[in-house]
């Protein structure tokens, strides 16, 4: 009974968390990305025990998720790696980086690591990654989903 509360209020409640979401982050495709990350995580979170909980748990994950999107674009933005000098110790620690990005890439299942691939790293749309992959969109976005939260999972084990 309880993940139903959690679907039907977000199906109930999705062009307003769309709107939440969209106030927050502009972009269409972030919107979206959005949204699929907050109902994995309510999915993956406790059961509400009123269908009021389960809409305001909605609206509010929804909110954390775009703000920490639109954080992360901003950080990015502001990324600058001319910045940075080259050193040896730059290069041992590039090295370093490029070692764990593999780890934590090697730790995803197949498909989500073929997703990210696509998606996260070279920048395709997820229709793009869908046909390449023979998958549905909705699956593409799913499998990122899922592939973003294994690689926090690793990260932070590490």
């Amino acid at each position: 009974m309880g993940k139903e509360l959690l679907t039907e209020a977000f199906s109930r409640l999705t062009s307003r968390l769309r709107a939440v979401a969209g106030q927050i982050l502009k972009s269409d495709d972030d919107v979206a990305d959005a949204l699929q990350e907050s109902f994995c995580r309510l999915w993956d979170s406790r059961v509400p025990e009123s269908e009021a909980e389960a809409e305001g748990r909605c609206i509010v994950t929804v909110r954390h998720v775009s703000i920490d999107a639109a954080e992360r674009r901003n950080r990015m933005a502001d990324f600058n790696p001319e910045a940075f000098e080259k050193t040896e110790d730059a290069d041992a620690r590039e090295t370093g980086i490029e070692d764990v990005q593999k780890r934590l890439l090697a730790g995803l299942p197949p498909l989500q690591r073929q997703v990210f691939e696509l998606v996260g790293l070279r920048d395709f749309d997820y229709d793009v990654a869908a046909v390449r992959l023979g998958i549905t969109e909705q699956a593409a976005r799913t499998n990122m989903c899922r592939a973003r939260k294994t690689l926090r999972s690793l990260y932070n084990k590490l």
